[in-house]
């Protein structure tokens, strides 16, 4: 790899600066996009069992073979970002979910009693955590319909 400064950079290439995102839209933006690799993936999923059950560090330290962590960890998008593994701590850690989130999206008590759920279906669940508004948003949403400053 050859290292070089920000002008020797400026005159091979035009830089531009990146996005400055909140931390709930980089949430959403990174939700979504594996909201999109299950909406596409045609292999089978298979989710966490009893997520809740178990005590934090166990629960962070969860993962399995052809679950919904392990699919996102193939993304090289992801890894470049700074998704650390498959494990549930890292997946929760990198999308900013919280442990009640996790075990909404990833456990399959909350899928029913079927044998297999389809990746789309997940995809779905896992865009409504995503775009769902936080207090702030429809504070802000309220403000603005309202005309209060």
């Amino acid at each position: 790899m050859e290292h070089r400064t920000l002008d020797e950079m400026s005159r091979i290439a035009t830089i531009v600066p990146a996005p400055n995102l909140s931390r709930r839209a980089v949430r959403r933006q990174r939700l979504n996009r594996l909201a999109d690799l299950l909406s596409v993936y045609t292999g089978p999923i298979r989710l966490l069992t009893r997520i809740e059950a178990l005590p934090r560090g166990e629960r962070r330290a969860l993962r399995g073979d052809g679950s919904p962590l392990a699919l996102a960890y193939t993304d090289l998008e992801f890894r470049r970002a700074g998704l650390a593994g498959d494990t549930a701590g890292d997946a929760m850690t990198f999308f900013d979910l919280s442990d009640s989130e996790a075990h909404t999206l990833f456990c399959d008590c909350h899928y029913g009693m079927s044998v297999s759920v389809q990746p789309p279906t997940i995809a779905a669940r896992v865009r409504g955590v995503a775009n769902r508004l936080s207090v702030g948003e429809r504070w802000e949403s309220m403000r603005a319909y309202f005309h209060w400053t």
